[in-house]
């Protein structure tokens, strides 16, 4: 039986911070943040040391970021079956699924994703329901999505990187204690259980001291129940005869608590997948946990700081010539302006009352070596100077041998995006087809359509999420192919306006229908479309190709 009392679910979560504690990914976290937000140098009490900062981390991280989150999503839903009635219906649902991403604006949110990747090693997200959300419609709510930092994120198996093969997941959420307290209030929690909820500073959180917190769990689960099926069978003698069957259903549970009180008490959801996707930089072998590649070099970034904040001090000591003289001739109130003036008994200066010496040059050695680090640093992450823009390629062929060339080094990074964004557009029909119900959409020819997303329970479909270069598949290209594929004569008008899309023509579905019913006409007086067109002088009857 799965564990659903407060102190129960504290447990698990107490045991899971202690493997992230022994994999020390807290202090990881913690030191890659500060160094990516450019506290480099931390723990510094010297007030006179220069603190120069070469955030090379920071702008290589921004790099990955833009590159592998810069690729377009678009969605396709094809049924398995054949029939031309589940192809129509899956078209408004595909559209509807675009409209969440862009209302929740989980394309944003997995650019975060991506970042904390970078920084942190991984990256969660966590897709909702909000039944309360007003829909003016019948039924309410809507598909919500949340980041989550891998420090907050426990599994039940921390051995095993399978999200839905985990026994429970558990969410850890730090909310204000006033929050916390109204929310139980409405959910109906007793005031004796509301007033054991108290505040804890949480000292592993990364950014985390107030004592105005609270550590609240969200805990997922499996579990299976035995559910009865009614059906209608013709029996041999030609009766309709009703047959109950049984079968085992497994679905995600959830429930929410603090330390101490339980918040929602274990509820079936009815979902077949955990709503949470992760998208993780470098695999860990035999772990849940991925490896950022800020760790390795964050000595890189160190001894660059190092190595200019010594060119510096020198700079700033060497500046001026030291000023000698005989403190028995000259009256030291007379140097107080001076700058460095040095003191020196019975010093002989061949006469002279003072002198000067010269602070040997500074050596390049330690610049240029600091420059080589920084090179070598970028080239162990992956950014080249032909991804930056470094270079100056001499036709447009080495433009895109260069840009190819340069996102290699990202492969594995970029599949595993796509993978992260086929288990949030997964996770995201399965919600919808729990909690949806019926309700209008709208479809990508600005047209209002009901749809039953129960449907989807019992349909078996191809989900095909696609992924594309933003510079390679943006629609300015996909329109100029169709321009020149129209003009070569290789596809009906009609076929050509319905791959455009909608918000380049408006009121397309219209056209659309004005023309099919154009050429039923033609059709019905026994005359071929480019005779018509080609030979009819009147203009109403010309129907372009």
């Amino acid at each position: 039986m799965p564990k659903v009392k407060p102190e129960e679910i504290w447990s698990e979560y107490e045991k899971g911070n202690d493997y992230l504690n022994r994999n020390d990914l807290f202090e990881t976290v913690r030191t890659n943040e500060d160094f990516y937000e450019g506290k480099q140098w931390g723990g510094l009490n010297n007030g006179s040391m220069p603190t120069p900062v070469f955030n090379v981390l920071q702008r290589a991280g921004k790099w990955m970021v833009a590159t592998i989150g810069s690729n377009d999503i678009a969605i396709s839903m094809i049924p398995f079956s054949e029939l031309a009635d589940d192809i129509q219906r899956m078209q408004p649902i595909s559209q509807e699924i675009e409209n969440i991403i862009e209302i929740a604006k989980i394309k944003e949110a997995s650019k975060l994703v991506i970042r904390n990747a970078f920084v942190d090693g991984s990256g969660f997200m966590m897709q909702s329901f909000n039944p309360n959300f007003e829909t003016m419609q019948d039924v309410k709510g809507r598909v919500e999505n949340q980041v989550i930092d891998n420090t907050n994120v426990i599994f039940g198996n921390p051995y095993s990187r399978d999200i839905q093969g985990q026994p429970y997941i558990i969410v850890t959420l730090r909310q204000h204690i006033s929050q916390v307290k109204e929310e139980a209030r409405r959910l109906g929690v007793s005031k004796e259980n509301i007033e054991l909820i108290n505040a804890e500073n949480d000292h592993l959180q990364v950014n985390d001291d107030s004592d105005n917190l609270v550590t609240v769990l969200l805990k997922f689960y499996k579990d299976t129940k035995v559910v009865e099926e009614k059906k209608i069978i013709v029996n041999k003698l030609g009766l309709e005869q009703e047959v109950i069957t049984k079968k085992e259903e497994t679905s995600v549970w959830f429930t929410k608590t603090t330390k101490e009180v339980t918040l929602i008490q274990p509820t079936d959801l009815g979902y077949k997948r955990y709503p949470i996707s992760c998208f993780g930089w470098d695999v860990i072998k035999n772990s849940y946990l991925y490896s950022s590649p800020m760790t390795s070099v964050i000595p890189n970034q160190v001894f660059i700081n190092k190595s200019y904040a010594i060119a510096q001090m020198y700079g700033l000591q060497s500046a001026f010539p030291k000023i000698l003289f005989d403190k028995s001739k000259v009256n030291i109130d007379d140097f107080l302006n001076s700058t460095s003036p040095q003191a020196v008994a019975g010093l002989d200066l061949a006469g002279k009352y003072m002198d000067f010496i010269k602070i040997p040059d500074f050596s390049n050695n330690i610049l240029q070596l600091a420059s080589d680090v920084i090179s070598q640093t970028k080239d162990c992450l992956g950014v080249t100077d032909a991804s930056l823009g470094n270079v100056k390629p001499d036709n447009t062929s080495a433009i895109v041998a260069l840009q190819e060339s340069s996102s290699v080094p990202l492969e594995i990074q970029k599949q595993n995006f796509f993978e992260f964004w086929e288990d949030t557009v997964r996770n995201i029909l399965d919600i919808v087809a729990c909690s949806y119900g019926k309700r209008q959409v709208m479809t990508e020819d600005n047209q209002l359509a009901l749809v039953d997303f129960d449907m989807l329970k019992g349909l078996n479909y191809n989900l095909k999420v696609e992924i594309g270069n933003g510079a390679q598949f943006s629609e300015v290209a996909q329109i100029q192919t169709l321009d020149k594929i129209a003009q070569a004569g290789w596809i009906d008008p009609d076929v050509y306006m319905e791959a455009i899309p909608s918000k380049y023509i408006p009121q397309k579905a219209k056209l659309i229908e004005s023309y099919r019913a154009k050429v039923a006409q033609l059709a019905q007086q026994g005359l071929p479309m480019e005779t018509q067109s080609r030979g009819s002088t009147n203009a109403d009857d010309v129907v372009p190709l």
